[in-house]
């Protein structure tokens, strides 16, 4: 059985790995760099205080930076643990795949395709009901986590696996806000007094 898989996880990341050419290398790899998406970032923060009075919106902000920070430790732990080499490093797929980009830390589970998938859902749930055009938000993260595969650094299975964990660390971080907002009024009269 898990052989089977890892001979399907191989074969689907070669595959997708040689879906780009030389003519697209260079999309992928500003694709995946983590700085061309800031401007998204702050772009998020700025619809919080756009669509939500200043506390709310200083409370979401607070939960979108920690969202990715939760998500993040938990990607960490995660890779120390199972200890898997990156596609770029396995001599066997060395000669099927194109390698844009390589590291010597470990691949199991994408920190990329995790992160993305926190922060948008977290994004896309706080926001859903102030603008219908925040769904499109969620092509960071499909380019985000293909990218990952496309430049040679990460399994589909990484990336299958990190797209879950990130949607549910989103999913509860939404719903910690929600139970926060309701307290806020309150504790904002008594403690904060923005």
């Amino acid at each position: 059985m898990s052989e089977t898989f890892f001979r399907w996880d191989n074969e689907l990341l070669i595959w997708i790995n040689n879906l780009a050419t030389d003519k697209t290398d260079s999309f992928w790899l500003g694709v995946t760099n983590t700085l061309v998406w800031f401007p998204l970032f702050l772009f998020i923060v700025i619809l919080f205080f756009v669509y939500f009075d200043k506390n709310k919106a200083i409370l979401a902000s607070m939960f979108f930076g920690g969202t990715g920070f939760l998500v993040l430790i938990i990607k960490e732990i995660t890779k120390q643990f199972f200890k898997r080499l990156r596609p770029c490093n396995v001599e066997e797929l060395a000669d099927s795949l194109r390698i844009l980009t390589c590291k010597d830390s470990f691949s199991f589970f994408s920190g990329h395709a995790s992160f993305s998938f926190a922060i948008i859902t977290f994004t896309v749930l706080v926001l859903r009901h102030k603008t219908k055009w925040i769904y499109l938000t969620w092509i960071f993260p499909l380019l985000f986590a293909t990218s990952r595969m496309i430049t040679g650094v990460h399994f589909p299975s990484d990336i299958i696996v990190g797209a879950i964990i990130g949607a549910l660390v989103g999913i509860l971080m939404h719903s910690l806000l929600e139970k926060d907002w309701v307290k806020l009024p309150s504790f904002v009269e008594k403690k904060l007094k923005l």
